[in-house]
């Protein structure tokens, strides 16, 4: 299996997630991209400052959102992560 440098994930998986998502994400879809299977469980890890991506209001709009490319970026690092631990 080819090593892929978890530095620099490529255009189309970023770009695969900016088409479905659009430039932020936000509610649900967020929760479940980052892994948290609560919404309690979200926002207790906000509130801790511990998510994995900065997090951010926007105007007239519920909720907190990130930058899609962000999401992906981190998506790319932690799957390429775990496929080094597992071989």
């Amino acid at each position: 299996m080819e090593k892929i440098d978890v530095e620099k994930p490529s255009d189309y998986f970023i770009g695969k997630h900016i088409s479905e998502y659009g430039p932020f994400v936000g509610g649900k879809n967020l929760r479940k991209l980052l892994g948290y299977s609560t919404y309690e469980s979200f926002r207790q890890a906000d509130n801790r400052k511990q998510l994995p991506v900065k997090t951010f209001n926007l105007p007239k709009r519920k909720g907190k959102y990130a930058l899609t490319e962000d999401v992906a970026k981190w998506l790319y690092k932690t799957v390429q992560e775990v496929r080094n631990m597992s071989g």
